[in-house]
């Protein structure tokens, strides 16, 4: 039995990259507060470092940083965790036409630009965790453009 407070659920873990630590602490905060088990880092080789010791259910990942790139994280993260769930996000329009087209190892990826907000934010992340599909290919219905 397990004592009281203690949720036999184990929380969804979410690791958060971007090289704007006030972008990837402020993801973090909303996804602690609606429950998420989140770890933020600064920039694509901390991302690698931690996929193998955190092993998340889903990353988030800013697309361009200097470095490793987002694209290099999803796809170390789609071939480490093939469950891994994986949102990549851009400040950058043009980017949305590039990963519309193109494929990282044969998965496509959904792409999301900034801002969002965090209530779109949570749906996506929801419709994307009850997804059979890996690679995000989850239609999103919201009255927001920015959610492709």
């Amino acid at each position: 039995m397990d004592p009281p407070g203690h949720d036999a659920t184990p929380k969804i873990r979410v690791l958060v990259a971007d090289d704007e630590e006030v972008i990837a602490e402020t993801l973090a905060t909303i996804l602690g507060l609606a429950g998420y088990d989140v770890c933020a880092v600064y920039g694509g080789e901390a991302a690698l470092k931690l996929l193998d010791l955190f092993k998340p259910d889903l990353v988030i990942t800013d697309v361009s940083m200097p470095g490793v790139t987002g694209m290099e994280v999803a796809s170390a993260a789609h071939m480490a965790l093939p469950r891994c769930k994986i949102l990549l996000f851009t400040g950058h329009a043009s980017l949305h036409n590039l990963l519309r087209t193109s494929s990282t190892e044969g998965v496509s990826f959904d792409l999301i630009t900034k801002p969002i907000r965090p209530a779109d934010l949570l749906k996506l992340l929801k419709l994307t965790l009850r997804s059979n599909h890996p690679a995000l290919l989850v239609p999103i219905d919201t009255d927001e453009e920015n959610i492709h």
